[in-house]
């Protein structure tokens, strides 16, 4: 007579564990297979990652302004986890997310390095807010230095959540601006211009769901200002928003045509009776159907050498100044490029990452503008950007200072899983992750528990009655291996137990033979 057959479901990790036995009396062999889970589909491959930049420019510029008591006014629920900093030098600093000017556990810091990371999958941290929260990042010791923060944004049950762009501006404005997620010195940027060259390209078509608008307190006295969506391709006002004053908060769904086309280019004009102008205004879009926007547009340059560009960053001469660290794994894609003004030569642009700012592999989407045209999309080529990896675009001279030279492309979500490093910073050598790997001794009439972990590959653990011991575990290594002269190294980690839920029992189904 054999031994009953026993199946165990789990819905959480969908592991499938399936113990046969030999004839009553006889020691049970186990047999272990796994069915890993199936990777959900996103529609529309949205991602949502948001960009702060301390430094010339300090964006988005609300969250900085008048020491950042507040930040940015969120217009739907979500998730932060998973941040990486990048500096561009050496200095002792730490960076930490607020929500309504309390400190949150989603924060890092360093000593004598240029950077830090704070990653879910190592330290548990993540905070939830809610539509109308208030984000900011404060930092300390990053004086004089130019950082990048990123920090990925999540529905609040963890699934991606809609792409956000979120930009403001410091400085003063009036009636009729045009406002466009950049910042640099030149007049057409932010909210400060009110010619055409203000506008910034949708990689691809994406439907814009939500909304906010928050501002300083007024300085004189206080108007109502609406802000008019606009198509600039189609010459079209699609949709409006109205702030009652300047020192309102306001958030809320798109009304009107929030349906966009790929390739067009958009800004907002704002509108107002305030004579007298007002101060700093955030600016927050939310778009479904898409990627993360990267996106920026800044003046052009008549000197010969290659620049690079990055969200709210200038075309800036060293790639040190002007690079994003992936906070997540993801894809590279649609990458579009225009000019406000033709160039009387070729004019290209490339997507590069590495893991080196100083060091960059240019492999990714790119489109050359050819003398005497304004624009070109590259939407075939795609690149895989690991957790960790620094990412940036490169553009060549358009062979003359006046107007603007902008770009746009996504970061979408990985199809499959990315083999991927933990973070970015100036150490000693570059840590490369050596794949999983398993081992297991056989056992004795083994009882069976299934502990789930955060990620889709669990640790099962096999408990005989009676000695020996089996395990299978999953063990990251690494190995330091300098790539390069320089001390840039990305960091792996060895993830930290957290709490983590218990998991649900579908069924239980006897066999009987």
């Amino acid at each position: 007579m054999r031994a009953w057959k026993l199946i165990i479901i789990f819905s959480l990790t969908l592991w499938v564990i399936i113990v046969t036995g030999s004839a009553w009396g006889q020691a049970a062999t186990p047999t272990i297979t796994s069915t890993p889970a199936p990777t959900p589909t996103q529609i529309g491959g949205e991602r949502a990652t948001l960009f702060y930049r301390i430094g010339a420019e300090n964006q988005p510029a609300r969250s900085w302004a008048n020491g950042g008591t507040f930040g940015i006014y969120m217009p739907s629920d979500g998730r932060l986890q998973d941040m990486q900093v990048i500096c561009d030098a050496s200095t002792t600093a730490s960076f930490t997310f607020t929500k309504n000017g309390i400190a949150t556990n989603v924060a890092c810091s360093w000593s004598t390095t240029t950077g830090c990371r704070n990653l879910f999958a190592v330290t548990g941290h993540s905070v939830t807010y809610a539509k109308d929260d208030y984000i900011n990042v404060t930092n300390t010791g990053a004086s004089g230095r130019t950082c990048e923060i990123t920090v990925g944004v999540l529905d609040q049950d963890s699934s991606e959540h809609n792409a956000i762009v979120a930009w403001g501006h410091a400085g003063s404005s009036s009636n009729n601006m045009l406002c466009i997620p950049v910042t640099d010195a030149l007049a057409e940027s932010e909210c400060g211009g009110n010619t055409l060259s203000s506008s910034f390209y949708l990689p691809k078509a994406a439907t814009v769901q939500n909304y906010s608008r928050n501002g300083n307190p007024c300085a004189q006295f206080c108007s109502f200002i609406d802000f008019i969506f606009v198509d600039r391709t189609t010459s079209s006002d699609l949709f409006t928003t109205t702030l009652p004053d300047e020192a309102t908060a306001i958030s809320g769904p798109c009304s009107g045509s929030c349906a966009l086309t790929g390739g067009h280019q958009f800004h907002i004009r704002e509108s107002t009776d305030d004579a007298i102008g007002w101060d700093t205004m955030t600016e927050i879009l939310e778009f479904s159907g898409t990627g993360q926007i990267v996106t920026g547009r800044s003046a052009q340059w008549s000197t010969g050498e290659d620049r690079y560009i990055t969200q709210h960053s200038p075309w800036e001469t060293t790639s040190q100044l002007a690079v994003a660290c992936a906070e997540r794994g993801g894809v590279a894609k649609n990458l579009r490029i225009g000019l406000s003004a033709a160039s009387a030569q070729n004019v290209t642009a490339t997507v590069c990452f590495g893991v080196d700012p100083t060091s960059l592999s240019c492999t990714g989407p790119t489109c050359t503008i050819t003398a005497g045209g304004t624009e070109c999309s590259d939407l075939s080529t795609e690149l895989v950007i690991p957790t960790g990896y620094v990412y940036t675009v490169k553009g060549t001279s358009p062979g003359q200072a006046s107007g603007t030279f902008g770009f746009s492309f996504e970061i979408a979500p990985p199809a499959t899983p990315i083999s991927e490093v933990q973070g970015c910073g100036f150490e000693t050598a570059i840590n490369t992750p050596t794949p999983a790997s398993a081992t297991e001794t056989p056992s004795i009439t083994p009882t069976v528990t299934v502990t789930a972990t955060p990620t889709t590959t669990p640790t099962i653990t096999l408990t005989p009655t009676s000695t020996p011991t089996s395990t299978i575990t999953a063990t990251m290594t690494s190995s330091p291996t300098p790539t390069s002269t320089a001390p840039f190294v990305c960091w792996t980690y060895t993830p930290v137990p957290v709490a983590t839920p218990t998991p649900k029992r579908q069924s239980m189904p006897y066999f009987f033979e």
